[in-house]
């Protein structure tokens, strides 16, 4: 529930900024809010430069694409 209010806490701050954002919500665990999308802006940027990112401890050039990708 910890994550979860952090989350509705900056879709708050989002929604009293104008920032368009998207909720998604997990149905197999009584409809909890479990990520967000948020559109692309300066002011996006701004609210969300403090938080963590996912997979960082990837540098760009270890990234999966394409044309590097081998089955």
């Amino acid at each position: 529930m910890k994550n979860e209010d952090y989350i509705r806490n900056l879709i708050s701050v989002l929604h009293q900024h104008s920032v368009k954002y998207s909720i998604f919500n997990e149905p197999d665990i009584d409809n909890q809010v479990t990520a967000i999308a948020i559109e692309p802006s300066e002011q996006c940027r701004k609210i969300c430069k403090n938080l963590p990112l996912a997979l960082k401890e990837f540098s760009k050039g270890k990234l999966l694409d394409k044309n590097n990708f081998k089955t």
